[in-house]
């Protein structure tokens, strides 16, 4: 994948196409993604697996369900009532907390359908759906996305942010361009 590489005007040149970027869509804030969100009028998305019910998660998406139960409830019953490969690359939502569907197991890629590469494409197609019915919304995302950065071949010395740098900012700016994307980390 080519470096985003933005430019003066509004235009941005990647994977060798130029296309219109609002400049002022994407933002990152050092802080806790929970910090005001309450009353903000803001969503909340994170990308959780297709298999674990959420008393099973860990990470963000433990502290999301925990928080917002509602949340937690939706992504059981979807988990529950849907075939886990329809579910790649699709979300589900709750109140203001959007579950995306972007990786088959927990933890880093392990296998040929949620390898990488297909979790990547999964973030594609659900950032690309979540794009289409949620334009001119903000949305809180949180660093790390897909259990990637638990790849040790791909993040090898890298830090999560330089991880998030590398391999998910080009995809959150490719993909969500009629967002306002707050991107959160400590």
């Amino acid at each position: 994948m080519k470096e985003f590489i933005p430019k003066m005007g509004g235009e941005e040149i990647h994977n060798g196409q130029r296309g219109y970027f609002k400049e002022n869509n994407y933002e990152e804030i050092n802080g806790n993604i929970f910090e005001g969100f309450e009353n903000s009028g803001d969503y909340i998305l994170h990308q959780t697996n297709c298999t674990i019910l959420s008393k099973d998660c860990s990470g963000i998406a433990k502290s999301i369900f925990t928080l917002f139960p509602d949340a937690a409830i939706e992504n059981d019953i979807v988990i529950h009532y849907n075939d886990p490969y329809i579910m790649l690359g699709d979300y589900s939502g709750c109140d203001m907390i959007l579950n995306l569907y972007g990786q088959f197991y927990p933890g880093g890629p392990k296998r040929a359908l949620d390898s990488f590469d297909c979790r990547i494409s999964y973030l594609k197609e659900g950032f690309s759906k979540i794009n289409k019915y949620y334009k001119e919304n903000t949305i809180r995302i949180p660093l790390i996305s897909s259990g990637l950065a638990a790849d040790k071949d791909k993040k090898g010395k890298l830090t999560d942010k330089e991880y998030f740098d590398k391999y998910i900012k080009p995809i959150v700016i490719e993909f969500l361009p009629d967002i306002n994307v707050k991107v959160y980390y400590l």
